[in-house]
């Protein structure tokens, strides 16, 4: 795993309130950024409500993940 260190004072910020890209504010690296997971989870729920409306539809039984 990769984790980014700027070399500058820098603040992340996930979306909602402001609108995504880089900025600066008072000195400060601002990145908008909006959360993958967010998106993903969003996007998820919209394919699910769909499906359950067709009739003709059906889903796989969930996987589980078994903890070593």
């Amino acid at each position: 795993m990769h984790e980014y260190a700027p070399k500058v004072d820098a603040e992340f910020r996930m979306a909602g309130r402001w609108p995504l890209g880089v900025g600066e504010e008072s000195g400060v690296l601002v990145f908008e950024v909006e959360g993958y997971f967010n998106a993903f989870a969003a996007a998820a729920n919209t394919l699910l409500q769909r499906l359950m409306l067709d009739p003709s539809s059906s889903l796989p039984p969930a996987r589980y993940r078994r903890d070593q």
